[in-house]
């Protein structure tokens, strides 16, 4: 004989219960369950029985997505996304004590997107943060210093600015590109 996922009731047990008793789906998703057509009650609704910790696949709730930060299963919060939220957003938002605003940010300070620790977490406005990463960014560009490509041995900064303000990346000191771009005996640039 088959195990079913639900009870199943011999006609004096259907008599003496009510026949449009409902219950919740035992999947945790608090969706209703009726009798199927035979007046069985069943345990799930129709394809949630291999929903979360029933499926076989399940890993305990969280995983790590394509940009390396890990989501944590969370059914009914605000900025849930197939049920799943950042970790790094509900740790900050216990911290806090509210719901983070979709203006804010939440910056890991030591730039670890798998350190979820409360002191590791900020919550800043989504300007400030970007505003914070790219200053990091740019001065760690602008201190570079590489060697001509002419081969003279010279170093310098990699990114220079012109009159106008604008930054470039430079290859050659100033005077030493017309070393390179020199004609041979036959007319050609070498």
């Amino acid at each position: 004989m088959r195990n079913y996922a639900y009870p199943v009731f011999d006609e004096k047990t259907v008599d003496t219960i009510e026949i449009h008793k409902l219950i919740s789906c035992e999947c945790g998703c608090g969706e209703q369950v009726f009798r199927d057509k035979w007046r069985r009650l069943p345990r799930f609704k129709f394809g949630h029985q291999s929903r979360g910790k029933f499926n076989a696949a399940w890993k305990g709730g969280s995983y790590i997505n394509h940009s390396g930060y890990r989501l944590v299963r969370a059914y009914g919060h605000p900025r849930a996304q197939k049920g799943y939220v950042f970790e790094h957003i509900l740790v900050a938002e216990k911290k806090i004590g509210r719901y983070i605003s979709l203006n804010e940010h939440v910056h890991h300070i030591n730039k670890d997107k798998l350190d979820n620790r409360p002191e590791n977490l900020e919550v800043t406005t989504a300007s400030e943060h970007s505003t914070g990463h790219c200053a990091e960014r740019y001065a760690e560009i602008r201190s570079q210093e590489v060697e001509c490509a002419c081969g003279c041995g010279t170093r310098f900064k990699l990114r220079s600015k012109t009159p106008t303000g604008k930054t470039y990346k430079r290859r050659f000191v100033y005077t030493h590109q017309s070393r390179i771009r020199q004609k041979d005996s036959k007319g050609c640039f070498t």
